[in-house]
């Protein structure tokens, strides 16, 4: 028999949220990728609370800006490119998933 189970351990309301998957590290800075002006730039960012799918970001990127999801390779011509629009406010985040 298994079990798996959900417990919260913490929540936050109306913050800005990326997919975790679409920040990456490099010498100990996050940095996320945004598309403006039709290129590419890398930009640091702060985060915070982070769940399985969500991570918090505190400050680096704002609302309205188009963050890079996937594997973000814009150099090359034609290359599909996933984008999430920041939107005003968002759902907030929860975290806490237990897998015994």
């Amino acid at each position: 028999m298994t079990v798996t189970a959900n417990i919260l351990l913490s929540s936050k309301d109306n913050v800005l949220t990326v997919p975790s998957g679409s920040i990456t590290e490099q010498d100990g800075v996050n940095y996320v990728k945004i598309l403006k002006n039709g290129k590419m730039q890398l930009i640091p960012v702060e985060t915070g609370t982070s769940s399985d799918t969500l991570t918090e970001i505190k400050s680096g990127v704002s609302a309205g800006e188009k963050v890079i999801t996937g594997n973000g390779q814009t150099n090359n011509p034609g290359r599909v490119v996933h984008l999430l629009l920041i939107p005003d406010s968002g759902p907030g985040i929860r975290m806490g998933r237990l897998k015994p």
